[in-house]
C-alpha cells in the first residue's frame, strides 16, 4: 500500500503493441517532494512509461494512481488539470507565436495567467524577449519555453523527458536551477536524462529500466555499484 506521502503510484503496468512488450509488469511509488531519475539502455520503455503515466498511452492492464486517485487512462489534459504533466524529447513551442504567448496558451488552467507568465519569464530571464517569436530563439531558449508552459499550470508532478539533451552547459546550468527552486517550492519531479553525471548528482533516488521493466531502484550511490546495471547500462557505448 502507498504511504501517505506518495504522490504517484504504479502498479503493475504493462503496454504491449501487438506482440511487441514496450512497458511489462513495472510497479514503483514516487514520494512527493523527490527528485527521481529514470535511466536505462536504449528501447528500455522510459518514454513509454511517462506517456502511460500521463495519459498519453494508456496501459494494456495494471493501474496509475496519482495522489491517491486512481487516473489508469485519463485523458492527458484531465491529468494535468490535477497536477500532473510532462515534457517531450522534442520541444513543442509555437514558432509563430511570441514567448509571451506561448506560455498564455498553456495558461487556461491558471489563476491571474499574466502574472504568472511575468513570474516565469523573469525566471528564465527571457523578459527582454518576450515578444520575440519562439522560432527565433536558440534551442536552449526553447528548451526553457517548454519547461514554463508546464510550470504555468502550477503542477505537483513533472516529468521531464531529456530536458537536457542539446543544450550548451551555461543553458544546462539554467534548467537545472529552475528544477531546484521548483524543489524547494515542494514540486516533485522524475527525470529522463542522458548525462548520468547530472542523474547521479541531482536525483535522490533512480529507477534503472531494461527490456521494458524495473532493473534495480535505489540512491545513486547503490545503483552506479550494481553490477547488473553496469553491464546493461553503462557499459555500452550505445546506450542512452
Amino acid at each position: 500500500m502507498a504511504s501517505a506521502d506518495t504522490i504517484l503510484d504504479v502498479t503493475d503496468v504493462t503496454k504491449r503493441f501487438g506482440e511487441l512488450v514496450a512497458v511489462d509488469d513495472v510497479s514503483f511509488g514516487i514520494e512527493r517532494g523527490t527528485f527521481v531519475g529514470l535511466i536505462g539502455p536504449n528501447g528500455a520503455g522510459k518514454s513509454t512509461l511517462f506517456n502511460l503515466i500521463t495519459g498519453v498511452l494508456s496501459p494494456t492492464s495494471g493501474s496509475v494512481h496519482f495522489d491517491g486517485e486512481d487516473i489508469t487512462g485519463n485523458a492527458l489534459r484531465k491529468n494535468a488539470e490535477r497536477g500532473l504533466v510532462r515534457t517531450f524529447q522534442q520541444t513543442r513551442v509555437l514558432e509563430r507565436m511570441t514567448v509571451r504567448e506561448n506560455l498564455l496558451i498553456a495558461s487556461q488552467l491558471t489563476n491571474s495567467p499574466e502574472s504568472r507568465a511575468q513570474e516565469l519569464l523573469e525566471t528564465i530571464e527571457l523578459a527582454d524577449k518576450q515578444d520575440t517569436l519562439a522560432r527565433d530563439l536558440s534551442f536552449g531558449q526553447q528548451k526553457l519555453i517548454s519547461i514554463s508552459q508546464v510550470l504555468m499550470l502550477e503542477p505537483e508532478l513533472i516529468l521531464l523527458d531529456e530536458p537536457l539533451a542539446g543544450v550548451n552547459p551555461t543553458m544546462e546550468n539554467k534548467i537545472l536551477e529552475i528544477m531546484r527552486s521548483q524543489l524547494e517550492r515542494g514540486k516533485t519531479f522524475v527525470l529522463v536524462e542522458h548525462d548520468m553525471d547530472v542523474v547521479m548528482s541531482e536525483c535522490d533516488d533512480v529507477v534503472v529500466m531494461e527490456s521494458g521493466s524495473v532493473l534495480t531502484r535505489g540512491p545513486p550511490s547503490t545503483v552506479q555499484q550494481n553490477e547488473r546495471v553496469l553491464e546493461a547500462y553503462f557499459g555500452s557505448d550505445d546506450d542512452e
